[in-house]
């Protein structure tokens, strides 16, 4: 009976290892290159604040180039800021949205999505949240009337809900057939603005400019909607 050829298979395995780690030290490994300080970022501006800037750090920790293809954020009212698009081994970057709130109130989360051409992670998804104070609250923002109705005065309530007191001081409506008169029920919390139309015969859409004390640096101005319909 043969013996068997041990020294054959270990001079395979040899081989074998010694060709595995030679395709290893010659082949960068696939994983992410670029290595992001955070990924999720919060906020919780103040009543002055009108904007936040979530900024994302990262560094190209790999042996090659990377380029940022495009950057897209998840809504229109954050604009995407980047310094360049190709960053090459060990240089650092960032991407910057800079979010307006608008009227917003309330935590509203956005994503920014990096797509590049690094192959081991050809996208990157970041997020933030904002949290942004709710001094007011109007309900319902919006009040219609429709054919059949008759033309009997609707209500939108605004109630305070910050801690501090906020005083209504003006309702403007940019519609004459659609004026608008303001309640106070309790100075400070709480009011209920009137809106009585004139006629229903035609369509009328209307905003209401809801004018307030608060902050006094910077008084906040709210709008509600008030809409006639006439066809279906």
């Amino acid at each position: 009976m043969k013996a068997p050829q041990w020294h054959q298979h270990n001079g395979l395995a040899a081989s074998f290892v010694a060709a595995l780690g030679l395709w290893l030290a010659c082949c960068p490994l696939l994983h992410a290159q670029l290595k992001w300080d955070r990924q999720f970022l919060e906020f919780n501006p103040g009543v002055l604040d009108t904007n936040v800037t979530a900024r994302f750090a990262f560094q190209n920790a790999g042996n090659y180039p990377i380029t940022l293809i495009r950057v897209q954020s998840s809504c229109n009212c954050a604009q995407i800021r980047q310094e360049r698009k190709t960053y090459q081994p060990g240089e650092t970057g960032e991407i910057a949205a800079v979010f307006n709130f608008g009227i917003r109130t309330g935590p509203i989360r956005h994503d920014v999505v990096a797509s590049t051409d690094d192959k081991s992670q050809p996208i990157a998804r970041l997020a933030f949240k904002v949290n942004i104070p709710e001094l007011i609250r109007i309900s319902p923002p919006f009040v219609c009337w429709r054919p059949g109705d008759a033309a009997t005065p609707k209500n939108i309530s605004v109630n305070v809900v910050h801690s501090n007191a906020i005083h209504v001081t003006k309702i403007l409506s940019n519609h004459p057939q659609l004026p608008a008169r303001l309640k106070t029920i309790t100075e400070g919390r709480e009011y209920v603005i009137e809106i009585t139309p004139s006629s229903l015969d035609k369509p009328i859409i209307s905003t209401l400019r809801i004018e307030t004390d608060f902050p006094p640096e910077r008084p906040k101005v709210f709008y509600a909607h008030a809409m006639v319909k006439t066809g279906q």
